[in-house]
């Protein structure tokens, strides 16, 4: 198990069947960017979906290329929405340009999300 999920899964056990098995490789290359550990573990043990009706973790999803139609998948839209509020408050000398989110909650906050750059 990995060290950074094992407190978790100790306080909150996963049911039976749950985890989703994802290809890494395919949504990194996908987003340009590296998923973090924990929320690659928290895929693993749990899955996508609610804790108490307030927090949401998002299934990664490939992201659409330039020139095709978006589906605007639950991850896509709400990693534009973040984008969005990310530009009016960070710099462009930041050369963080890239957003990435996984998770929200009831309260319409975007908790979970990385912010990338070159």
């Amino acid at each position: 198990m990995a060290e950074n999920i094992e407190p978790l899964v100790r306080l909150m056990p996963p049911h039976p069947g749950a985890g989703d098995i994802i290809d890494w490789g395919l949504m990194e290359r996908s987003w340009g960017d590296k998923f973090p550990a924990d929320y690659k573990s928290f895929m693993e043990y749990y899955g996508a979906g609610a804790v108490s009706d307030y927090l949401s973790l998002l299934a990664p999803e490939p992201r659409v290329r330039k020139g095709v139609e978006s589906t605007l998948s639950a991850m896509e839209m709400e990693s534009l929405n973040a984008l969005d509020y990310w530009k009016t408050i960070a710099s462009e000398e930041s050369g963080r340009d890239r957003v990435i989110c996984w998770g929200l909650d009831a309260s319409a906050d975007i908790p979970y999300a990385g912010i990338f750059g070159d």
